[in-house]
């Protein structure tokens, strides 16, 4: 076998395993998500589940909890201003879909 050939080879298979590691992480990356979304369907029964034999404001505070430990609480004065939860969920939502089409755009969604 040619030394050109070899050297080829070894390219390939450096290609392959640097491939493969990608492979492992998003493989990684997706299992995580899946527990993260698991953990907020849970809460989010517990909430129903709290909402209907305890009271509505128990059931809330299941979601504030989610929401406020890794600080996602919305800015309420913010929704205020764009109309009420709906006008600002249409607005973030409009936000992921264009910055999901700017990663889509670079590539890296692909």
């Amino acid at each position: 076998m040619s030394k050109e050939l070899q050297d080829e080879i070894e390219a390939l298979k450096n290609t392959i395993a640097s491939m493969q590691e990608q492979i492992d992480g998003y493989l990684h990356f997706g299992k995580i998500m899946g527990g993260v979304v698991h953990n907020h369907i849970l809460a989010m029964g517990a909430a129903v589940i709290a909402g209907h034999l305890e009271s509505p404001a128990v059931g809330m505070q299941w979601i504030v909890n989610t929401l406020e430990g890794p600080g996602n609480l919305p800015d309420l004065d913010e929704a205020q201003r764009l109309g009420g939860a709906q006008a600002w969920f249409d607005a973030e939502t409009a936000k992921e879909e264009r910055r999901q089409a700017e990663l889509a755009g670079k590539g890296a969604l692909q």
